[in-house]
């Protein structure tokens, strides 16, 4: 962002279209701390699947889904953020593609969502980068049970909490129906194992990412998780624990790569 930011005034559109979450409110705190001078910022989820092809800068589409998209509200500036999210979507449409792309409200339709993509992301994404597995091997894991209770009950209770700050008490209760039935810990538990299943042969961005010694999104995923869980005082110990376990499997890879060790020799006496 640093490198383009002169060329970003209030009037210029900012879309956030990644894994985890967190981004948006450190952008705020560097560069626009003014919610009147701050550029239109949206925010996006995409269920395609996407892996890098052999060549440099080569793609491959590996699973249709959707983009979801939601505009910031930004009261300071009096704009009117479906119209924001429109014009966009429009933009996409015009590429031809089958994007898929529709606009939510921000809250609490946008919100849930991203939060039912960051709890899939917690569980799936660190245990294969972890295990150098594909995404359907988590389910074969002796304590792939605990593993998922466990990241999703502590992420439930913190996204919770979460939108209860998020917002205005009489604007949470208008909406705590849906958002106990959207962060029920069984739903999600739920909800994780059939993604599981439905990307059974994929292979995820954090697993690719730790294969080429390549930065993660682990502090958005589990780090988001576990950054809440301090901000609410709420334990977060299974989340801390894969958060710590990543940066450390990618730390040990990348002193390995710049000493040439070999993998340790398991018929090597001790």
């Amino acid at each position: 962002m640093s490198a383009v930011l002169p060329s970003i005034t209030p009037d210029t559109n900012i879309l956030l279209l990644q894994n985890g979450v967190g981004s948006y409110d450190k952008l705020c705190q560097a560069f626009w701390p003014n919610p009147g001078m701050r550029p239109n910022f949206l925010v996006g989820i995409t269920t395609h699947g996407v892996n890098p092809g052999l060549e440099k800068w080569t793609f491959k589409h590996v699973g249709h889904g959707g983009i979801k998209l939601a505009a910031v509200p930004n009261e300071a500036k009096g704009i009117d953020p479906a119209n924001i999210g429109a014009q966009l979507v429009n933009s996409l449409k015009r590429t031809g593609s089958t994007l898929n792309a529709q606009v939510v409200d921000y809250f609490p339709d946008f919100m849930l969502a991203q939060y039912e993509k960051l709890v899939c992301n917690a569980v799936i994404n660190p245990l294969t980068a972890l295990f150098e597995c594909y995404n359907g091997e988590v389910l074969a894991l002796s304590s792939a049970d605990f593993f998922i209770n466990r990241i999703v009950t502590e992420a439930a209770r913190v996204l919770t909490a979460h939108f209860q700050a998020s917002t205005s008490q009489e604007v949470f209760e208008a909406n705590r129906g849906v958002i106990a039935t959207g962060l029920d810990v069984d739903r999600l538990v739920a909800m994780v194992t059939d993604v599981i299943n439905t990307t059974k042969d994929n292979r995820s961005s954090m697993l690719q990412d730790v294969l080429i010694l390549k930065d993660t999104e682990i502090s958005a995923i589990n780090g988001y998780i576990v950054y809440l869980g301090k901000l609410y005082q709420i334990p977060t110990p299974h989340n801390r624990m894969l958060l710590e376990m990543v940066k450390s499997k990618l730390a040990l890879g990348r002193d390995r790569s710049k000493r040439l060790a070999p993998v340790v020799n398991a018929s090597a006496p001790l």
